[in-house]
C-alpha cells in the first residue's frame, strides 16, 4: 500500500535540494567553507529514523565549531518585515528542533521567488512558542511548530552579507 503523505514528503525533500545549494552558495560567497551531507530519503515512512538528516549545511568558521544551518523553502513571496504576510513566523517543527543533538545555528526560510531570506537565529529560542499547525501539503497532519515574532527575524537578500 502506498502512503500518500510519504510520497508527498519524498517529493518535498527532493524539491528542497536546490534551495539548500542556493543557501550554501550564499555562505560560500561570503568566504565560508561548508559541508553538506549527501541527500537521503526514506523509502517508506516506517524507515524515517534511519534516514533523518542532522542538518542541511554545516558552515566552517575559523576558530569555531561547525555551525548547523537548516533551509526551508516557503510558498509565499516576501522581501522583509514590511510585507511578511502573517502575524507570526513559523520556524520549524517542535519534534525536529527538540530531537536535534546539535541545534541549528540558523534556520533560513527562502521567499518563493528565492530572492529574499528570513533568518532565524537559533539563540533566540527562548523567545519562541509552540502552536499546533495543520500542514496543508499533507492529509490530516497537524504538528506542533515553533513560532516567533517576525521582529526577531534577520531579513536579507542574496546580495546582502550576514
Amino acid at each position: 500500500m502506498i502512503d500518500e503523505n510519504h510520497e508527498i514528503f519524498k517529493a518535498q525533500v527532493r524539491a528542497s535540494w536546490g534551495p539548500v545549494w542556493l543557501v550554501a552558495h550564499w555562505w560560500w560567497g561570503q568566504g565560508y567553507g561548508f559541508s553538506m551531507p549527501p541527500p537521503r530519503v526514506a523509502p517508506t515512512r516506517a524507515e524515517w529514523r534511519n534516514y533523518s538528516d542532522h542538518g542541511d549545511i554545516f558552515i566552517d568558521k575559523p576558530g569555531e565549531s561547525q555551525q548547523r544551518i537548516e533551509v526551508k523553502q516557503t510558498s509565499h513571496t516576501f522581501t522583509g518585515l514590511d510585507d511578511w504576510p502573517f502575524r507570526d513566523y513559523l520556524i520549524m517543527s517542535r519534534s525536529a528542533w527538540d530531537r536535534a543533538v546539535k541545534k541549528p545555528t540558523f534556520i533560513i526560510h527562502l521567499s518563493a521567488d528565492q530572492k529574499h531570506m528570513g533568518i532565524v537565529d537559533g539563540m533566540t529560542y527562548l523567545e519562541w512558542w509552540i502552536e499546533p499547525v495543520k500542514d496543508s501539503r499533507y492529509t490530516g497532519l497537524v504538528q506542533e511548530q515553533y513560532k516567533c515574532d517576525p521582529g526577531l527575524i534577520i531579513w536579507r537578500t542574496f546580495n546582502d552579507p550576514l
